[in-house]
């Protein structure tokens, strides 16, 4: 293997200081190894405009369709760091597989005025591409997993498509889901050594990690690796402070909010015509909701920007970070396993201490000695939060709730935060604050069947995605809660596809469903 395809096999599995290694002492009788030494010293993070602009008038490279191509997707990556993708998608579909790719990639991403949906046929000249990477680029694009892909050694490839799938995620989350994110980053060791070289790559993952930093509250934020400096890069600048605002925004730190909040109006790209992110978050009012493609993202982010307001008397539970705040929010208890107790009891208004186990301890067995006394000793911290209107009463290991839910104001979370708060793949990428308690950690393989079944009990029929949103757990973990039920005659199935309801096939029998 000659110094040329030792280059080329170095290049396309991500490994630019070797690729360069090569490709410089070819690069005065090579005009392709010209080419390739610029996009591997783009990739490590060096300027290289002068370069650029040499190659551009090189007759040698220019005279070459491929190296042509490659200068196209080079430029077309340079508009996209300047903030100025909308620019780079009105040009003409010309240019080769690179180009067209790539071109194709920035029109997907919905945070600039070029957006546009991919429409049937706009990849066709991908599907019998030859070149390096063209299936796992048209994959990218089509939204489609196939598990060879989990072993693309191509870091550059492995970022475009993360970034491209979180910012789908969160224009809508039901094209994109937590699970397509989930599935990638399963498969993918994020401290690949590559991904500490390639800059960009690096760069672009820093950012799309920091989206779902937003969306999960409990998280420190934590990244697997440093960010670099993006100043030269005005896109993934302005992008990390508007991520840094939002985060900020959550956190029982104003000052440091609107500090954060200055130096994003302070940014070239805050008054960009084309930046539609920019104009989203200027709007932060109902009159966004023709916000084209990000208008997935108006509820939630209002939700992030429009802080609670406390009244006197009142318990705050925010079901985001998981806080019970009583009056000024001078009196803070941050607890999973209240918050949710209390959100059982405004549904069910009672709650059997043996669901009270489950909940709040992991526990699927009640047992009286053990569990009676720490449920009384939570019983007990509730009270000293609850509004004079309030009380809590146990009978016959119930728990009751009576009063006025006026005074019990909770924030509820977005569709994003729910899909998060479900995974640990979270808790373990973006880090946690404190310990988790044992609801946290416990085993997620199923759900109690009697909250299902209390779930059932007066209703028509619940699909499958109203009881996933009325348990808060996901799509797997619900599939195999109904399984058992079906298989125990507790519960029947009507209807087909997604008309598909669930139903209690006898009311009396699924009341007095035992536990597992």
């Amino acid at each position: 293997m000659n110094s040329w395809e030792s280059g080329l096999l170095a290049y396309n599995r991500g490994d630019y200081v070797e690729a360069l290694g090569h490709f410089e002492p070819l690069r005065n009788s090579e005009p392709a190894a010209r080419v390739y030494a610029l996009l591997c010293l783009e990739s490590l993070g060096f300027e290289t405009g002068e370069a650029f602009a040499a190659l551009c008038a090189d007759a040698q490279v220019r005279a070459r369709p491929e190296l042509d191509d490659l200068l196209e997707s080079y430029s077309l990556r340079r508009l996209f760091k300047a903030g100025r993708a909308a620019e780079a998608v009105m040009g003409a579909d010309s240019g080769g597989p690179s180009s067209a790719a790539y071109r194709l990639w920035l029109r997907q991403l919905p945070f600039h005025t070029g957006f546009e949906p991919l429409k049937a046929g706009d990849a066709a000249g991908l599907a019998g591409s030859e070149a390096p990477g063209a299936a796992y680029r048209l994959r990218t694009l089509l939204g489609q997993r196939k598990e060879d892909d989990l072993r693309d050694p191509d870091s550059r490839a492995f970022a475009e498509r993360f970034y491209l799938w979180v910012w789908r995620w969160l224009a809508n989350e039901s094209s994109t889901t937590a699970e397509d994110l989930q599935w990638l980053l399963d498969g993918r060791d994020l401290s690949d050594a590559r991904l500490a070289v390639d800059v960009e790559s690096r760069e672009l993952l820093a950012n799309a990690l920091g989206w779902i930093g937003v969306f999960a509250p409990m998280a420190a934020r934590a990244q697997p690796f440093p960010e670099g400096d993006v100043t030269k890069w005005p896109w993934l600048e302005f992008e990390r402070l508007v991520i840094r605002w939002l985060q900020l925004a959550q956190s029982p730190a104003p000052a440091a909010a609107n500090d954060a909040l200055e130096r994003l109006k302070a940014h070239a790209l805050w008054s960009a015509s084309s930046n539609a992110l920019a104009m989203l978050l200027q709007a932060r009012s109902e009159q966004a909701t023709d916000s084209g493609p990000l208008r997935g993202l108006i509820a939630e982010l209002q939700a992030v920007l429009s802080p609670p307001t406390f009244r006197q008397g009142t318990l705050f539970i925010d079901m985001m970070s998981f806080e019970l705040k009583f009056g000024a929010g001078d009196r803070v208890i941050r607890s999973r396993p209240l918050c949710e107790l209390m959100a059982v009891l405004r549904a069910q208004h009672s709650v059997s201490f043996e669901d009270v186990a489950w909940l709040c301890y992991g526990h699927s067995q009640y047992d009286l000695v053990y569990h009676s006394p720490k449920i009384f000793n939570l019983i007990s911290r509730l009270k000293k939060l609850l509004p004079h209107e309030a009380r809590l009463r146990s009978k016959d290991y119930r728990l009751y709730f009576e009063g006025d839910w006026n005074r019990v104001v909770f924030r509820e979370p977005g569709p994003r935060v729910r899909q998060l708060q479900t995974r640990e793949l979270w808790k373990k990428l973006l880090g946690r604050q404190g310990e988790l308690s044992a609801a946290e950690t416990r085993d997620e393989w199923c759900i109690k069947p009697s909250l299902i079944l209390r779930a059932l009990r007066g209703e028509g029929g619940l699909t499958r995605a109203d009881i996933e949103e009325l348990t808060n757990k996901s799509r797997s973990t619900v599939h195999r809660t109904l399984t058992r039920l079906l298989e125990n005659g507790q519960i029947e199935r009507r209807g087909r596809g997604a008309a598909t309801v669930y139903v209690l096939k006898d009311p009396a029998q699924a009341g007095e469903a035992s536990s597992p």
